[in-house]
């Protein structure tokens, strides 16, 4: 009985069979090996790509030894602007030296925290909690918040609102709102820094709103597998940016990556990332997309308005209950720096001025600056902060003394007494007495202004009467402009 081999499944005859029609297992044997050399020589010329031969193009990606010779782009990873190519022996770095380098630098600058932009926020003294800018006016006041109803707008669509919250860089680019609940009173709105970023669009099925999972990878108009699309969504009305995080959560190229390309090709269902999904082509994807530098925002009541790490009071509205009635908002960097304000005491003898400097506390540093001019067309003096209390009362007692000097009788020692005094003329006799005189007036503050702030103002009045102040050439001034500068003390 025959049997067959084990790959090609020839036939291989037993004894004494076929004997008259071994024709019949003979071709069969010979097309079934030619069937399969045509097979594997198909398959080696396809290997060898547009080369020769196998080995050569084995060659190009192999040592002799059969190891792998390193890709150009690796070759060219190992050139560092740091490290330099060669190490101390003048051999190529190798690129797994240059990443556990920059991995080791890296955890230098961390400095004991849990990451690379906690090590950073860290260093950050002084400048941890600030809002450090936004839409503002002519005279640099903040202006971006507004208010209707219960509802404090919080407007960051034109111009960013960026902020530093714990040493952490935080921004709101959208128009958002806080709606104030509770009794009446002043309530404190802040921003809370979210460590993993804000979602924008939430694409997870798994966790409604959406009812299916409609993300899809495919290629770019450059070939690339690096575009996204979810034809349920305008990501442009969803305010997705450059920068942004598409997180995928689902599916073979599940993974975090950066949105390059917002809208590719006006397609607002779209969008294009840095580098290239790893499989792409698939679909049914459940993903998120986040702003990563997103804040959460929300209010307390005044009272309540204690220090928090990761919480930024960015400003307050006074609340009746059903509707907000008055909104003071944050200054950038914890300064106010007021406009220029015309004083006149020529006819009333005291003039007084209140600016509103909202940062929201009493321990503050004010200085208070006087020109002739409000455009910078003349100097520039700071007026201290005087004591309006004028009246002096000064008692002033010397003693004088003459006596025989009693060593020499001919020759006389005198005492000058505390107010050193001089003696001149002839004197025979002994003097000895005390002289007590009390003098009375008034001292004007001339370079001198009164002042006086709160939580949210800042108020300035002039300290002598009828003197706005004496300029440093000696002028007294009536009238001149004022301006405040108040930082926030901590």
């Amino acid at each position: 009985m025959p049997s067959n081999t084990p790959n090609l499944h020839l036939i291989l005859p037993g004894f004494a069979e076929f004997t008259d029609d071994w024709w019949e297992p003979l071709n069969g044997n010979f097309v079934a090996i030619d069937t399969a050399v045509n097979a594997v020589s198909t398959e080696v010329v396809l290997a060898r790509q547009s080369l020769p031969t196998l080995v050569a193009f084995l060659q190009v990606g192999h040592n002799a030894n059969g190891t792998l010779k390193p890709a150009a782009e690796v070759v060219n990873a190992r050139n560092s602007p740091v490290y330099g190519i060669r190490d101390g022996s003048n051999n190529l770095v190798p690129l797994k030296s240059r990443l556990d380098s920059l991995e080791f630098e890296m955890l230098k600058v961390r400095g004991g925290q849990a990451a690379l932009i906690d090590g950073l926020a860290l260093v950050q003294t002084g400048l941890k909690d600030m809002i450090l800018s936004g839409t503002k006016d002519a005279n640099g006041y903040a202006t971006w918040m507004g208010n209707t109803g219960a509802n404090a707008t919080i407007d960051g669509s034109v111009t960013p609102i960026m902020l530093m919250i714990g040493g952490y860089v935080a921004r709101i680019r959208t128009s958002k709102t806080v709606t104030i609940s509770g009794g009446a009173g002043t309530y404190v709105i802040y921003a809370a820094y979210q460590a993993g970023g804000v979602i924008t669009v939430d694409g997870d099925a798994s966790t409604p709103p959406p009812a299916t999972a409609a993300g899809t990878t495919s290629a770019d108009g450059n070939g690339d597998m690096a575009r996204f699309t979810d034809t349920t969504r305008d990501f442009t009305s969803l305010d997705v940016q450059a920068g942004d995080r598409l997180t995928l959560l689902t599916g073979n190229d599940a993974g975090t990556y950066v949105v390059k390309t917002v809208a590719p090709g006006a397609v607002l269902t779209q969008l294009d990332i840095i580098g290239a999904f790893p499989v792409g082509g698939l679909s049914s994807i459940n993903y998120t997309v986040k702003d990563p530098l997103g804040v959460v925002l929300g209010f307390v009541p005044l009272a309540s308005a204690t220090p928090v790490a990761g919480r930024l009071y960015i400003g307050e509205v006074d609340f009746d209950g059903s509707a907000i009635t008055a909104r003071r908002t944050r200054q950038f960097r914890d300064v106010f720096v007021s406009e220029w304000r015309s004083f006149d005491v020529s006819v009333s003898a005291t003039h007084e001025e209140s600016w509103t400097h909202n940062l929201g506390s009493d321990v503050l540093d004010v200085e208070v600056m006087v020109s002739q001019s409000n455009v910078g067309a003349s100097t520039v003096e700071r007026l201290s902060q005087a004591d309006l209390k004028n009246n002096l009362a000064v008692t002033v007692t010397d003693t004088h003394s003459l006596s025989d000097n009693v060593i020499d009788s001919s020759q006389l020692s005198f005492n000058p007494g505390t107010g050193n005094s001089t003696m001149a003329g002839s004197v025979t006799v002994t003097l000895a007495g005390t002289v007590t005189a009390p003098l009375t007036g008034t001292v004007t503050p001339t370079h001198s202004a009164a002042v006086k702030w709160d939580r949210n103002t800042v108020t300035v009045k002039n300290a002598a009467a009828n003197l706005l102040y004496k300029d440093y050439g000696g002028t007294e001034r009536q009238t001149g402009y004022v301006r405040v500068v108040v930082r926030k003390r901590g």
